[in-house]
């Protein structure tokens, strides 16, 4: 093994001449063999792709031994001297079977690298593969690529936000989005005002998006209906690259105002949201709705519906939003001798969120409407940092 490290450092510098013509192949396009030693392994780092987290690349190509046609090969990733990761040949690549069918059909390679468990890499870093001879030969410079390059690139995820219709308290955003070379359904993620609060996937269906954007298929559309705090906010969308060879997310942003609540209709209910409270409890923080509601045209309990965000501390979930529904039925003499309608136990106090490694961002709640009028916004409430 030492052996073969020694070899594959001094032999760098000549290996990556070798490939300085050839070290991009487009996605399906077999490469050229490079010159290399008599029995070292051959191949190419064809790409090196983003996905949603800045730090992590998924970077892929393909090789093969001479020497042992048709067996996988070990493939291994550096900046530097810093050692990134190994994986193994297996992949598919029909291209380099057809042009050297010795090799056999499964030389792709591809593995994911997290750059935030290494040393501090500087902006003009450059990632190198290495074959691994599996015997007792050279190993050999597949190439290098350099980690922040140009973003321009045809492979990039598209999408927008076609529009955002607002009511008091919510937001109903609708678009599209996909990726040319990637996967089906794109993952996409919203910010509202630069934070992310949701990730979900853009797979509702769409038909007229593949009619005048090449590459995508029918199932790009998303519509997501969120809770929102009133007052003017920046939206962005964020699609993610799923193929191999993309080299950045897309973004599209857009403004949107929320209305804040309106008075309730004659048969609408009303009510107030008042707090949230938050518990300590065995190691846990449990996060409680309190307010009041009550429906003119019902004598029974109302219910009230929560919306509710959890900020994974930066780590965005595909669970951040979470919905609870509380009934009223809690003792509220203040609510009573303010507005004798709501009767004397108007009040409602709940469990909207229990976490550990995150907290409620806000909540908003609606009081769900019986018989004649519609159900009615009564606010939105933040919790500290």
């Amino acid at each position: 093994m030492c052996r073969k490290v020694l070899a594959l450092i001094a032999g760098a510098a000549c290996a990556l001449a070798g490939l300085a013509g050839a070290s991009f192949v487009a996605v399906g396009t077999a490469a050229a063999l490079p010159a290399s030693p008599s029995a070292a392994p051959v191949g190419a780092l064809d790409n090196l792709s983003v996905r949603f987290d800045p730090d992590v690349r998924v970077v892929s190509g393909w090789a093969a031994a001479p020497d042992a046609p048709g067996q996988p090969t070990v493939v291994r990733v550096y900046v530097g001297a810093q050692f990134l990761g190994q994986t193994t040949t297996g992949d598919a690549r029909p291209d380099v079977a057809l042009a050297h069918p010795s090799f056999g059909g499964a030389t792709g390679w591809h593995t994911t690298v997290d750059f935030s468990v290494v040393s501090p890499i500087g902006t003009g870093a450059t990632m190198c593969a290495y074959g691994i001879n599996p015997g007792s030969g050279p190993n050999s410079l597949l190439g290098c690529k350099p980690l922040f390059g140009s973003t321009a690139s045809p492979y990039n995820p598209v999408g927008t936000i076609d529009a955002i219709i607002t009511s008091p308290g919510s937001m109903d955003v609708r678009g599209w989005a996909g990726d040319p070379d990637g996967d089906r359904t794109t993952q996409i993620r919203v910010r509202i005002d630069g934070t992310t609060v949701l990730q979900r996937t853009a797979a509702l269906p769409r038909p007229d998006v593949p009619v005048v954007v090449a590459g995508v298929g029918p199932t790009t559309g998303y519509r997501l209906v969120l809770p929102a705090i009133p007052g003017p906010h920046t939206v962005c969308l964020e699609a993610q690259n799923t193929g191999l060879a993309g080299l950045q997310n897309s973004s599209h942003c857009t403004a949107a105002t929320v209305p804040g609540a309106t008075a309730p209709g004659a048969h609408d209910p009303r009510g107030s949201f008042d707090t949230i409270r938050t518990t300590p409890s065995a190691g846990h923080l449990t996060y409680s709705g309190v307010g009041w509601a009550f429906d003119p045209d019902s004598g029974a309990p109302a219910n009230v519906v929560l919306r509710t965000f959890i900020d994974p501390f930066g780590i965005p979930l595909s669970s951040a939003l979470q919905g609870a529904t509380l009934a009223t039925g809690v003792s509220r003499p203040d609510v009573q001798a303010a507005v004798p309608a709501a009767g004397p136990n108007a009040g409602f106090d709940g469990t909207i969120a229990t976490t550990d490694q995150a907290r409620v961002s806000y909540s908003c709640a609606y009081a769900v409407n019986v018989g004649a009028g519609a159900d009615h916004f009564l606010g939105c409430k933040t919790t500290p940092l």
